[in-house]
C-alpha cells in the first residue's frame, strides 16, 4: 500500500486532516477528517510504502491493545475508504 501524491496529513485545531495538494486541490472535493487510530494508519502507511495488510496490522498490534483480528477488519475498512477517496494505492 501507498499514499498516493498530491495527499497530506494536518493536525488542524487539534483534529488530523488529510488535505489536497498541488493539482489534487482542484480535483478533491474538500479534507477527510480522521480519527486517532484512522491517522496512525495513515502515517504507517506513509513512512512504509509498499507496507503488506499483514505488516500494518501488526504494526496496530504492537501500538494498540487489540486482536490482530480486529485490527485487520479495522484497518482494512479504512484502507478500503481511503482507497476509494484515491489517496491511497492498494
Amino acid at each position: 500500500m501507498n499514499i498516493k501524491e498530491g495527499f497530506t496529513l494536518r493536525e488542524i485545531a487539534g483534529e488530523e486532516v488529510i488535505l489536497p495538494t498541488g493539482k489534487n486541490i482542484s480535483q478533491f472535493d474538500g479534507a477527510v477528517s480522521l480519527n486517532e487510530a484512522a491517522a496512525f494508519i495513515y502515517r504507517t502507511i506513509e513512512t512504509n510504502p509498499g507496507i503488506s495488510q499483514e505488516e500494518l496490522t501488526a504494526k496496530i498490534t504492537g501500538e494498540y491493545e487489540v486482536s490482530a483480528q480486529t485490527a485487520a477488519a479495522d484497518s482494512a475498512k479504512i484502507v478500503d475508504e481511503l482507497a476509494g477517496y484515491g489517496i491511497l494505492e492498494k
